[in-house]
């Protein structure tokens, strides 16, 4: 009786993991409220579901999250999220920005930190509903001492394991031939224990060989191909009877060979855990939700401009989506040591600089 109910009790779970997938975009902000109600009340759990509230007026609305778990009232979520705003690089040009725009006198091909002639052409934003970064993933800092692993003797789920002190801070200096050869013997010590390094930062839902191989793959044109479907699912919840549900936007992803898993394979027990492709689906959903007004342009010209110093909705994404998606993702481009489609040398030594791993599976020390 009692496996019984345990096989009807991880069919719930399944059927709370999908319960986005028949739905669409249009005129619905539950979408919103789910991924608000999961930050601040359980970020990994599926059934955590949110509603859209207001108890303010027309012209002075005040949206709220009501969220509840599996049916059971666990209280509210703010709907936007406004404590942590973030400043962009002072290098977004002015106006559209589709043409190019000179940002420095002396060239926009050195970093911005040695500029000294700005042309007054460019601006930064405020990226105002951004969430803090977890320190544990590999992101803001770059200063976690957690490596997500797979043993190599056997078939199993990525755990977490820390890296010594004298590893993690050899790998972190640049343009230092001693660290860098620390750094390898800190990675060589531990694969002699029988494990293999997926990337920086703690495991999560794409923390598995399958989902490193496709990001490897698709490193020259995941963003393209990901903004190609992202804006067509957009453009069709304002068509008439023509609103995709979330599971074609996830059959987009797939037939551009963006085939993330959409098992939970990543997790020991994936019951009411994110898949990977939950994790991307929910991350190009928040960028249409708080990145429009920076992403106009993709509706025009969906190639990657491939340089995020300058481009706005790229900027967006790293800050007002990014703090989620890492921490649900777990293995990123970065994380795992994979240089992308995507240039940030001109922020290289400034705040806004993002450090790629050196000991991820696709790592090469630099």
């Amino acid at each position: 009786m009692r496996e019984g109910l345990g096989v009807v009790l991880l069919l719930l779970l399944a059927e709370a993991d999908r319960y986005d997938d028949n739905k669409t975009g249009r005129g619905n902000d539950n979408f919103y409220c789910n991924r608000q109600c999961r930050w601040y009340h359980g970020f990994f759990e599926r059934s955590l579901q949110g509603i859209k509230q207001d108890n303010g007026t027309l012209l002075h609305p005040a949206p709220y999250c009501s969220c509840n778990n599996n049916g059971t009232d666990v209280g509210t979520a703010p709907y936007y999220t406004t404590e942590y705003p973030v400043q962009g690089p002072p290098t977004v040009p002015n106006g559209l920005g589709i043409g190019y725009v000179q940002c420095c006198n002396q060239g926009d091909d050195i970093p911005w930190g040695q500029c000294t002639e700005p042309t007054g052409h460019c601006h930064a934003n405020t990226y105002q509903w951004a969430k803090p970064f977890d320190q544990d993933y590999w992101a803001d800092q770059y200063s976690t001492p957690w490596l997500c692993v797979r043993n190599t003797s056997v078939s199993a789920p990525p755990f977490n394991m820390r890296e010594s002190e004298a590893m993690q801070e050899a790998c972190r200096k640049d343009d230092d031939t001693a660290a860098d050869a620390a750094c390898r013997a800190g990675q060589a010590q531990l694969e002699s224990q029988g494990v293999h390094i997926l990337h920086c930062g703690k495991c999560s839902s794409c923390s598995t060989i399958h989902d490193l191989e496709v990001l490897y793959k698709t490193r020259s044109n995941i963003t393209t191909l990901m903004t190609q479907c992202s804006t067509s699912w957009v453009l069709s919840q304002y068509v008439p009877g023509g609103a995709q549900p979330l599971k074609e936007l996830k059959q987009c992803l797939i037939g551009k060979g963006i085939d993330f898993s959409d098992d939970g394979s990543a997790w020991e027990d994936p019951a009411n855990k994110p898949t990977c492709m939950d994790t991307w689906t929910d991350n190009i959903l928040n960028d249409a939700k708080l990145c429009t007004k920076f992403c106009l342009t993709k509706f025009i010209k969906t190639k990657n401009t491939g340089n995020f110093a300058k481009d706005q909705c790229l900027q967006c994404d790293e800050f007002q989506s990014g703090p989620a998606f890492i921490k649900g993702a777990g293995a990123n481009r970065r994380s795992s040591g994979i240089v992308s489609d995507i240039d940030r040398s001109q922020l290289r030594g400034t705040p806004w600089e993002q450090r790629i791993c050196k000991v991820g599976q696709y790592s090469q020390l630099y």
